[in-house]
């Protein structure tokens, strides 16, 4: 539509110039010459004609000025419309976007504390475990040392029975010997009382002072000679030592 409009105004400009060109050739050139009011009236004629075709050329421009205004408006509007449908579907992208957001922000709240709770859950685990470790340890080495406490007391009970019986066995031959040594006197004081050194019994000496004999005279007994002890307690230590070397095989 503007360019055929635009087109129409050109041609019309250009008859108009070719008209106003074709009465000054003939009124110049191939007629007489006409007077100065003739001349005056075809210069006025050929200049409205200008005039009008101008007037025609800038009234198409305008008229082409208005039309590209107007469809520019119109663009204007449809991208303005666009642009207004655009944003409000970005608003709702946002929206949309902000409430997804939030979503995956309580979710991700909501499974950090589950893994915070089961963290927990596996720390308490973990030291329950530790815990039953250890106790389960210390059981198995109070089991040990329980069984080592009691195999040391049967040995000791074996050993408490040994000693007994020995001692038993000790006593018994003791007795047998008091018993058998009865049936002979036992020295006196005045036997006593002779020089140091001298026997007053088969094997069995008188010491004046504590002396401790070497242990290889197994046939020898060496009692000492107390003054504070009477005659009955140097008796029973003679009987003693009479008996320890019975036990010894020195006597018969």
């Amino acid at each position: 539509m503007n360019r055929s409009h635009t087109g129409t105004a050109l041609s019309t400009r250009l008859r108009g110039f070719d008209t106003a060109a074709a009465l000054l050739d003939n009124a110049l050139l191939r007629k007489p010459p006409m007077n100065l009011r003739t001349t005056g009236i075809v210069v006025l004629v050929v200049l409205l004609i200008a005039l009008l075709a101008s007037t025609i050329h800038y009234a198409g421009k305008a008229k082409d000025a208005e039309v590209k205004l107007k469809a520019a408006e119109a663009s204007a509007q449809a991208s303005s419309a666009a642009a207004d449908a655009n944003a409000s579907k970005l608003v709702e992208q946002a929206a949309s976007s902000r409430a997804e957001i939030e979503t995956h922000r309580s979710k991700h709240e909501r499974l950090s504390k589950e893994n915070a709770e089961l963290q927990r859950q596996a720390d308490e685990g973990t030291k329950a475990a530790e815990s039953h470790r250890k106790t389960r340890a210390e059981l198995l080495a109070e089991r040990e040392s329980t069984e080592q406490l009691k195999a040391e007391r049967d040995a000791l009970k074996r050993q408490a029975a040994e000693a007994r019986a020995e001692a038993n066995a000790e006593r018994a031959a003791r007795a047998s010997a008091l018993a058998a040594s009865d049936a002979r006197p036992a020295p006196t004081m005045a036997s006593r009382n002779s020089a140091s050194n001298e026997p007053v019994g088969p094997s069995i000496y008188w010491m004046d002072k504590p002396w401790y004999p070497n242990l290889e005279l197994m046939n020898t007994m060496w009692l000492y000679r107390n003054p504070a002890k009477t005659d009955a307690q140097q008796q029973l230590e003679y009987r003693e030592a009479e008996a320890e070397l019975r036990r010894r095989g020195a006597l018969k």
